[in-house]
């Protein structure tokens, strides 16, 4: 006895809708990839900025103007990033 299948499964499948007009063009890879991008330049204009330095010399970072050693950096480091 074999038993005829209409369909390859057995657990009916709801049809997707295409997205049209601009919708198809904002999905979650697009949002990530333009957040990437503008985390990238960011990052990438920090330097020129002057917000953000590391004095190699004088073994000191200085953040906004302020003097951080290096061995206070990550006392300071949490707080920042909160």
């Amino acid at each position: 006895m074999s038993a005829t299948v209409k369909s390859p499964s057995l657990i009916p499948m709801p049809t997707v809708q295409k997205k049209t007009g601009f919708r198809k063009y904002l999905r979650v890879t697009t949002a990530r990839y333009v957040v990437q991008g503008v985390f990238l330049i960011i990052l990438a204009g920090l330097p020129f900025t002057g917000l953000f330095r590391i004095d190699l010399g004088s073994g000191r970072f200085l953040v906004d103007g302020y003097q951080i050693w290096w061995s206070d950096f990550f006392l300071v480091l949490p707080f920042w990033l909160f």
